[in-house]
């Protein structure tokens, strides 16, 4: 079969897309002051008992992963289908996963920021 998307377009998701924005946000991100991070232990709690980050919560979040990853596929079919409809030219393979790579992008990079809880900079 041929692949559904580029060499070029896989290794700037992999790259870029991926770790950098999520690198940016670990940097950044912060629900309180340092210096209140720093006298007030009782913060992590939830974190070390595991109160926060489930094992449901992971698999919520794969589903939705899925769910929304085959929405964005089919969204990106139906495009070109309506313009193989009106008998313009059929879309090749690549053409088709660029399109889908790219709003693939761009929602993990919307769904990212909506995970955000403080944007200071």
């Amino acid at each position: 079969g041929q692949k559904y998307y580029s060499e070029v377009a896989t290794q700037l998701f992999n790259v870029i897309y991926t770790s950098l924005p999520i690198i940016l946000v670990a940097v950044t991100d912060a629900d309180v002051p340092r210096y209140v991070a720093e006298r007030v232990p009782a913060l992590y709690r939830a974190g070390v008992r595991q109160a926060v980050y489930t094992h449901a919560l992971f698999w919520s979040w794969v589903a939705e992963a899925l769910l929304v990853g085959g929405l964005l596929y089919m969204a990106s079919k139906e495009v070109f289908a309506a313009q193989f409809a009106r008998g313009l030219s059929s879309p090749s393979v690549l053409s088709l996963g660029i399109i889908c790579q790219s709003t693939i992008v761009t929602v993990c990079t919307l769904r990212l920021a909506l995970e955000v809880h403080a944007w200071k900079w």
